[in-house]
């Protein structure tokens, strides 16, 4: 009867174990499903020509989408035709190569997006369509303070798509983006014109800064987490900025960016800095997928989403910027990574059945 007593505590407990183990390996791979998902829906998109577009292709949708498809592991459709979204490059940014440093300033955010797509297509930006994009960006770069661009938000760009190719930012680049950090932390998209910090912009920022080799305990990176803090709605997602006059809803561009920039810093994303309500960024971002794949702009805005689902595939993949060469997949001991959760917990299910069967027999020798 004791031995039958003790094998039943120890099967319970073998039993719980695993089913957190599994619990973990779902949810580590809950979002990466819905990634997936989501790249299939924009892989349905593609335009005759090659190209993405709410209504024709242009390059800057063209780009997004690539990155997005390309985070999320999938490859990259053709049409029936046998155009491809890198076909559909080449033959229109001829529009961009005007190297004129005024041109280059004007058009630095659409071409350090193009190097981006570029690097996660696997082509080579220096030689891309007879270009060296790397060298046409630096046309462009302000000598005297190291900005790139029209405004910060660009800037951040650029330092995403010279990191993503492998480029040493240099300190002056670094060194104008957290001058130029506001009071609260935030970073404005446009600060020239008087906008104020937003979450797009100050997720941005945090990747590029990151990418650029600050600390996430650097006083730049803590600062603008802060400022994310103060954004995020009860719902678990953000809005672009709160206050604003144009509404504070969460939505799934900015959960999106502000997602990429919390796992880039290092942030548990499941920790209660930054749960709301028992919902996580995560799981607000997943809760605006539709059946489709597609994302929605917002809870109440459920129509399919080109422009969010682009933003959403790489953090649903938990893929942060700059670009980083995608790892092999890890083994432990001859076992594939996705199921490491499950088998921590026999190793936790062992080791509490052992204790659990000690104490038992221990208790029932003092009874005696």
């Amino acid at each position: 009867m004791k031995r039958n007593i003790a094998i039943q505590v120890a099967s319970a407990t073998v039993a719980m174990a695993m089913l957190f183990g599994q619990g973990a390996a779902l949810a580590s791979t809950g979002s990466q499903s819905a990634s997936l998902r989501g790249a299939a829906y924009l892989k349905t998109k593609i335009h005759d020509d090659g190209g993405f577009g709410v209504t024709d292709s242009t390059v800057t949708e063209t780009c997004q989408a690539i990155i997005a498809i390309r985070s999320a592991g999938a490859k990259l459709p053709k049409t029936a035709a046998g155009k491809t979204a890198i076909g559909y490059l080449v033959s229109n940014v001829s529009d961009l190569t005007d190297t004129d440093p005024t041109a280059v300033v004007n058009n630095a955010g659409k071409i350090a997006q193009l190097v981006m797509a570029l690097e996660y297509a696997g082509e080579n930006p220096k030689t891309f369509g007879d270009t060296n994009w790397l060298a046409v960006l630096e046309k462009g770069r302000e000598k005297a303070t190291g900005w790139y661009g029209t405004s910060e938000i660009v800037h951040c760009w650029v330092m995403l798509a010279l990191e993503s190719a492998g480029q040493r930012i240099d300190p002056a680049t670094v060194g104008w983006l957290t001058q130029n950090q506001e009071d609260n932390g935030g970073f404005a998209l446009d600060k020239k014109n008087s906008l104020g910090a937003d979450t797009n912009t100050t997720a941005l920022a945090i990747q590029a800064l990151i990418g650029a080799g600050e600390k996430p305990t650097s006083t730049a990176v803590k600062k603008a987490l802060d400022f994310l803090k103060t954004q995020q709605n009860k719902d678990g997602g953000f809005p672009f900025v709160t206050p604003s006059t144009y509404g504070t809803d969460s939505d799934g561009n900015s959960t999106a960016w502000v997602i990429q920039a919390l796992l880039a810093a290092g942030q548990d994303i499941e920790s209660h800095t930054w749960v709301k309500t028992n919902v996580t960024p995560m799981g607000f971002l997943m809760s605006l997928q539709n059946a489709d794949g597609a994302v929605a702009y917002q809870r109440t805005v459920t129509d399919d989403n080109l422009s969010t689902t682009c933003a959403a595939v790489p953090a649903l993949a938990v893929a942060t910027f700059p670009y980083h060469q995608p790892p092999a997949p890890k083994k432990v001991s001859g076992i594939d990574s996705s199921a490491r959760a499950l088998y921590i917990g026999f190793g936790v299910a062992a080791l509490l059945a052992i204790i659990l069967i000690g104490l038992y027999f221990g208790f029932m020798r003092k009874k005696a």
